[in-house]
């Protein structure tokens, strides 16, 4: 059976292929906040994975509209991300939704460092990565 989704390649076609934070809405409702280091291309996948995941199978089908705020690193990208979902408590952010410890930024030692969200509860004791926080 074929679904009909909201969000079309049209859309995804218009969003820029650049860093930065994105938003599904409903009726300027914010059902999921997102970040991506090409936009484009994340929200192609929701898309593609709308098909065998029931999660965003719901934000793409419930979704009407994608708000895009371009940011100039991926680090931007963290913090705004983090920042909104903590404000606008999108339904379908549940993992950076509660408020039971505070956000810290963890950077990775690796040959491309990735930079991260984390939770105080999530940090080992002799931490291998780089923390910074809490925000």
């Amino acid at each position: 059976m074929r679904k009909i989704y909201r969000l079309t390649k049209e859309e995804i076609a218009r969003a820029p292929a650049t860093i930065g934070v994105y938003q599904f809405l409903k009726d300027r409702k914010v059902l999921y906040i997102g970040k991506a280091v090409n936009v484009k291309a994340r929200l192609a996948s929701h898309l593609q994975n709308a098909r065998l995941d029931p999660k965003e199978a719901a934000i793409v089908a419930e979704a009407d509209r994608i708000k895009v705020i371009p940011t100039e690193s991926e680090f931007q990208a963290l913090l705004t991300e983090a920042k909104l979902i903590k404000d606008k408590k999108p339904k379908y952010n549940k993992i950076w939704r509660d408020d039971k410890s505070y956000l810290y930024l963890k950077i990775t030692r690796e040959e491309y460092p990735k930079v991260l969200l984390a939770r105080a509860k999530d940090i080992p004791r002799a931490p291998k990565h780089l923390y910074f926080g809490p925000f």
